[in-house]
C-alpha cells in the first residue's frame, strides 16, 4: 500500500508506516505535524514560539465564531495575511461549509507520539514535501520527518506555503504522480 497525506493526514500516514512498515510500501507526505520527531531544543522552542500565531484562531473558536476562525486559520497556516480572500471562490466555499469542524481540531487528542527511532526502522520509500515559504511550525517538523526516514527524498516547493496542495492541486498531483512513477 502507498499512503499520501497532507498536514495531519501526513501525520497519520507516517504513524501508519512506523507501526505497520511491512504493509506500507511508500509514503508521500506534505508538512506532517509531528512534534515528537523534533529533538533539538532550539527547534522545539522555535515551534513553540511559532505556534503562538494560532492564538487568533483559538480565540475565534472560543467565541463561537467558526467563520472568523477559518479565515484566521488560513492566514496563520500560510503565514500570509489575506490568504482566505486570495483563495479561489470554490476553496472559500468549501472551507466555510466545513467551518463547523474547526472546534474539533482544537479538542482532538494529540497526534500519535511517533519517535524518530520508529521512523528510522520504516523500510519503505518516502517523500517529504514542504513549501519554501512555509512557516517554522510546519517547516521544522517536515525537515525532522525527512531526517528520520532512511529512504526518503525531500521536495521543497518553490514559493509554496502550507496549503499549496489545495492552492495548486495540479502541481501537487504532478509531484505525487512523479513519486509514484519512480517507485
Amino acid at each position: 500500500m502507498v499512503l499520501a497525506g497532507h498536514s495531519y493526514g501526513g501525520t497519520v500516514a507516517l504513524a501508519t508506516a512506523a507501526r505497520h512498515g511491512d504493509r506500507v510500501r511508500a509514503v508521500f507526505v506534505n508538512e506532517p505535524a509531528l512534534r515528537t520527531l523534533v529533538s533539538e531544543p532550539a527547534e522545539q522552542k522555535a515551534i513553540a514560539d511559532d505556534s503562538k500565531a494560532f492564538g487568533p484562531v483559538v480565540a475565534a473558536v472560543k467565541e463561537g465564531d467558526n467563520a472568523k476562525g477559518v479565515r484566521a486559520m488560513l492566514e496563520v497556516v500560510n503565514d500570509q495575511p489575506g490568504a482566505f480572500d486570495g483563495a479561489s471562490p470554490a476553496a472559500q466555499q468549501m472551507l466555510m461549509e466545513n467551518a463547523h469542524s474547526l472546534p474539533a481540531m482544537f479538542d482532538a487528542a494529540p497526534p500519535p507520539a511517533i519517535s524518530c527511532e520508529q521512523l528510522l526502522r520504516y523500510p519503505g520509500q518516502a517523500l517529504v514535501a514542504r513549501g519554501e515559504a512555509t512557516r517554522p511550525f510546519f517547516r521544522i517538523q517536515a525537515d525532522a520527518a525527512l531526517r528520520c526516514l532512511r529512504n526518503a527524498k525531500g521536495l521543497v516547493v518553490p514559493q509554496g506555503r502550507h496549503s499549496w496542495p489545495s492552492a495548486e492541486p495540479e502541481r501537487y498531483r504532478d509531484a505525487l504522480l512523479a513519486f509514484l512513477k519512480a517507485l
